[in-house]
């Protein structure tokens, strides 16, 4: 099962663009209730791009990228917000989907320097073990940056839930530091932290910069030059 998958990866592209086109149509529902997008357009934007990519359109391939990519960072900044089981999905379909369009096999077909009888590009892109400890420490610093967002907001646990500001006690106001939820709190100069708001944000911007590095070395895997067989050297024969 793994060598047919390998197999796939490296030189079997219409499998791959059946796969994400089943990708795609099984994201329908978590694209209707995150991003508002009407399904039927969608879907036969998407089917004449898939039919291009496999004739070898690279504009084409690169739109559908685009496009795969930017539901991944739809749901991707949600996840701090407490995102539902259709967020995750989203997260998840449009990840593979970005994935088998930067497989070698599909960037082969796309190639127009491709030529029959090239051996196809190492299978590569799997995550490194670098990837995971660089994304957090980057979601750390970008969650850190974002402490210059600010504003008067409630203190946590400080009165009715969800009541207006102007209706609220000075002491329920205090300056809040951090995006997309508010973890730091100041109130008369002391500061106070709400860990649970501060490992949100830290997941996202981590879960952003891990991806972001994953989706740098897809790419870069998926431009691997192919070889020519007929290019290569022949072994010197022995006198």
């Amino acid at each position: 099962m793994r060598k047919a998958a390998v197999h796939a990866w490296l030189e079997q592209p219409v499998p791959l663009l059946v796969a994400f086109l089943v990708l795609n149509v099984l994201a329908w529902p978590a694209e209707a209730a995150v991003g508002g997008k009407t399904n039927l357009p969608g879907l036969l934007i998407v089917l004449f791009l898939t039919w291009r990519v496999s004739q070898g359109g690279p504009i084409s391939r690169m739109l559908l990228i685009l496009g795969s990519a930017g539901d991944y960072s739809g749901a991707a900044f949600h996840v701090a917000r407490m995102p539902g089981p259709l967020d995750l999905w989203l997260l998840v379909a449009s990840a593979g989907q970005v994935a088998l369009l930067v497989s070698p096999a599909v960037y082969q077909r796309t190639r127009r320097s491709s030529v029959a009888g090239s051996a196809p590009a190492a299978l590569a892109g799997r995550p490194r073990p670098w990837m995971l400890p660089w994304g957090l420490l980057a979601g750390l610093v970008i969650t850190l940056l974002f402490l210059a967002q600010m504003r008067w907001t409630q203190l946590p646990g400080c009165g009715p839930a969800g009541a207006p500001r102007a209706h609220l006690p000075a002491r329920c106001i205090g300056l809040a530091e951090g995006y997309p939820l508010r973890f730091l709190y100041g109130y008369q100069g002391v500061p106070k932290i709400d860990k649970l708001a501060l490992v949100k944000d830290w997941a996202q911007w981590s879960l952003i910069s891990t991806s972001a590095l994953y989706a740098f070395e897809l790419l870069r895997a998926g431009r691997a030059p192919a070889v020519s067989r007929e290019s290569q050297p022949e072994p010197a024969l022995s006198r």
